[in-house]
This record gives structure tokens, sequence and C-alpha cells, in this order.
């Protein structure tokens, strides 16, 4: 009779640590499985444009998984205290009315950051774990660079500082943006990368011959469109005054004016998606061809890169405020460090992509 009792109070125990494993699961795949969705999408479609010799050298530092596996990895360490100092690295706030970068950034800057980790990767030695973090960064911020709001409003901080009900739920406008466009779809992102992978080889080269400056030009063209709201079972209610008084500026209301509504937040539904997920498409297509053609030039040996490229990258390692010192020094001794075993928190090591 003990020992039933015993293999009851164990099946117990078992059956709770499955429904927490399962809790767990359920609120990971809330925060993090969508927000992967675009970053692989974006590095499924650039591992299929490779040449021969960027894949064998992606297959020598990742040890043969893919560009998708590492593509979400430096938003997962965004939790760890030591990896703060990365936060800027994921965006370019410009100034409503500037030019990125003639006139600077308020905050942050990814553009910055790919060509530092570009320049890393450029310089690797070969079997240096700093490749893994460079590679990882690399394929993120080409991501990060084609989604519109990453180059959006400081005021609103892209979106993420903005409540808006779309199709009757109440979220931050920028996840919008991250997630439930593609969400919308229903599809993995094999199947993404399925659906958009039809540009011939002229349009490849068009959409290669641009440089990240223009990719974040690019980006700021787009946020006309995704401030945009419409009227029917779109409802816009406009902020007269823009972020200064709590919110984002919205176009789009019955008379093309701004003008303070009563009524609660900008309501998104069919229309809305309908418009913007034409600009989805097209920039996630447009990021992964661009990153494909990055780690074409980056692995392709000794050799001048693109001149358009060359040029970018020049121009903004001459930028008063580009300093590979502290981007040196916020990387650190992660290099060397091994990723944190699961019994030792997150402050006491800084993990690496694993491998």
């Amino acid at each position: 009779m003990k020992d039933r009792h015993q293999l009851i109070d164990v099946a117990e125990r078992v059956k709770r640590a499955l429904a927490m494993a399962l809790l767990s699961t359920a609120f990971a795949g809330a925060l993090f499985a969508w927000g992967q969705e675009g970053h692989r999408i974006t590095a499924e479609l650039a591992q299929r444009h490779l040449d021969p010799a960027a894949r064998a050298a992606v297959d020598e530092i990742l040890g043969g998984e893919s560009l998708a596996q590492v593509a979400f990895w430096p938003d997962e360490i965004k939790s760890y205290p030591s990896w703060d100092c990365a936060q800027p690295f994921h965006y370019v706030t410009v100034p409503v009315g500037a030019q990125y970068p003639d006139q600077g950034v308020a905050e942050g800057d990814a553009v910055q950051a790919l060509v530092y980790f570009s320049d890393l990767l450029r310089e690797r030695e070969q079997g240096d774990p700093d490749s893994r973090i460079a590679l990882a960064f690399v394929v993120h911020l080409v991501g990060d660079l084609h989604q519109p709001l990453h180059s959006g409003r400081g005021c609103d901080r892209g979106g993420n500082a903005l409540k808006v009900n779309w199709f009757g739920d109440s979220v931050n406008f920028h996840t919008v943006w991250d997630s439930l466009l593609i969400q919308s779809e229903n599809l993995s992102f094999n199947e993404w990368a399925d659906f958009l992978d039809h540009a011939d080889e002229g349009e490849v080269a068009r959409v290669q011959s641009a440089t990240p400056v223009d990719w974040v030009r690019q980006s700021q063209d787009q946020l006309d469109s995704a401030y945009t709201c419409f009227t029917g079972a779109d409802r816009c209610p406009c902020f007269c005054g823009g972020c200064a008084d709590g919110g984002s500026m919205f176009g789009g209301c019955a008379t093309r004016e701004c003008r303070l509504m009563a009524a609660g937040p900008v309501q998104m539904s069919y229309t809305y998606k309908t418009v913007n997920l034409e600009v989805v498409r097209r920039q996630l297509l447009e990021g992964g061809l661009r990153l494909a053609g990055l780690l074409d030039w980056i692995f392709a040996g000794p050799g001048e890169p693109p001149e358009a490229f060359a040029r970018m990258a020049d121009e903004i390692r001459g930028l008063g405020s580009y300093d590979r010192a502290a981007m040196d020094a916020c990387r650190g001794e992660s290099s060397v460090q091994a990723a944190p075993a699961d019994d030792v928190p997150a402050a006491e090591g800084r993990p690496l992509p694993k491998s």
C-alpha cells in the first residue's frame, strides 16, 4: 500500500511538472513565436539565395545550422542585463522631417551595428566564437531594418507606446507590425518563403544594389501607410498634436484632417490588414535578398565590397557617433564564455547563440 501511495504521489508531481512545462511553453509562444517568424522568413529567403562560398562559410560558423535558427537570438538575449548595452542596436530613430544619416538620429543605430558586425565577420579567423555572435546579429539587424517601425518615430517609441485595437484585441501598435500582420496569414516561415521567393535575376540585382542607408529611407517611406487608418470598420480617432499629447498622429479620418475624437483607440481590421500586408510582403522579400547579397560579399574573401556599400560603410564609420570601441566593450567577454547552464542566474553569464 505504501508503494502504491508513493507511485500516486510521483504521478501527481509528474502531472504538475508537465502542466507547468506546457504553461511555460504557451507563454513563450505568446511572447516570442511570431516575433521569431518575420526574422526566420528573412533568414530563410537569404539562405536560399546564398552563393556557394557564403553557404560554406555559414555552415562552418553555425556548425550546419541554418540562418533561421539564429535569426531571433539577438532578441532572446534582451532579458540578460549584461546585454542591455545592445538594446540600441535594434532600431534607428529618425526625427520627423530628417533624413538618415544627414541630420543624425535621435536614439539607437542599427545601421552602425550592422557595419560593425559585418566588419567583424570580414576580419574573422576560423573557429573564432565572435563569428557566431556577429553572424546572428547581421541576420537579425537586416530584418529589423526592413520593419518600418524600427525606423520609426521616437516620440511613441516606434509604436511601442501606442495602444490600438486589432480585430477586437488591445495591443501595442509595434506588435501589429512585428507579429500580428504576419501571424494573420497562418503560414509557417517556410511557407512564407515559398510564397514570396519568385524574384527574377533582374529584380534580385535591383534589390541588392541598395545600401543599408537606402533600407532605412525605404522603411521610413512606409510610415505614412503604417500610420494611416480607414473609415468604416477601421475607425480612426486622430491625435491632434501627435506624440506630445500621448499618442501618435494617425491620418485617414473622414475629412483627411486631424481632429480629436472621444472614441477609444484606433480600430484596425481587414482594410488595414489588406493594405499593409503588401508592404510586409515586399519588406520581407527584399530583406531576405539583401541579407543574401550582404553575406555573399562578406564571405567572398579578399576583394572590394560593392561600390555603393563601400561608400555607405565609410560614411557610417565617419560619423561622430560611430564608436567601435564602445561596441567592442558591449560585446565584451561574451565571445569567450560558454552559455550559462540552466541553474546559473542570467546575470552571472552572457549567453551565446547555441551551437
